[in-house]
């Protein structure tokens, strides 16, 4: 699982690029208001056409996800053709939103020639069965990359389908599929209050 924050080098391209999926470099702008939450977090309800175990139960209990800062992360439409390799794009934003490649400037405003259009794929799944390519026996895996880690942070995880749907990663990413079907057990909450001192 690789939750990577915009303008932050990750040095993972390579890695990625393996299993064609590609992050630029690029912070999501969503110019609409329906699609921002009160306190200016983006709102992310579009889901992918072909349903994924992954987005179930955001599909079936109508929940979007919610973060700040978003990058993209999509199919990589430039890898080469692998037979062992299944790669899946899970979350979008609105149609008028696009990816930023320079967030600094002003005004903020969408450039064809740099930017990324809309809509901005943010979550992608990748599965690799295993068997050969490239001339190299290899073992299978399964990989989600998501443009954003404030999804998993404290301060939004207990919003609208975050928790839901990093629950959904983990028991896809550790091969446990009969699992994601099955409802959320009631969880006790535990809080340690600690002062400047007490670290």
């Amino acid at each position: 699982l690789a939750l990577l924050d915009p303008g932050r080098e990750h040095g993972l391209e390579s890695m990625l690029a393996e299993w064609a999926i590609f992050t630029p470099d690029a912070e999501l702008q969503e110019p609409d208001p329906t699609r921002r939450a009160t306190d200016g977090d983006i709102v992310l309800k579009r889901l992918d056409e072909k349903p994924h175990p992954l987005t179930k139960v955001l599909r079936e209990q109508d929940l979007p996800l919610i973060a700040g800062r978003i990058r993209p992360a999509k199919f990589d439409e430039a890898s080469a053709p692998d037979s062992t390799l299944g790669v899946w794009q899970l979350v979008f934003s609105s149609d008028g939103a696009w990816g930023e490649t320079d967030p600094q400037r002003r005004p903020v405003r969408f450039d064809p020639e740099r930017d990324q259009p809309g809509p901005v794929c943010v979550a992608a799944a990748a599965e690799r069965a295993t068997g050969i390519r490239k001339g190299v026996g290899g073992a299978g895996g399964r990989l989600v990359v998501i443009g954003t880690s404030e999804i998993a942070a404290n301060l939004r995880l207990n919003r609208a389908g975050n928790r839901a749907f990093m629950t959904q990663c983990a028991a896809w990413l550790s091969d446990r599929d009969r699992a994601i079907s099955l409802p959320a057990r009631i969880e006790g909450e535990f809080q340690v209050n600690a002062t400047a001192a007490d670290f």
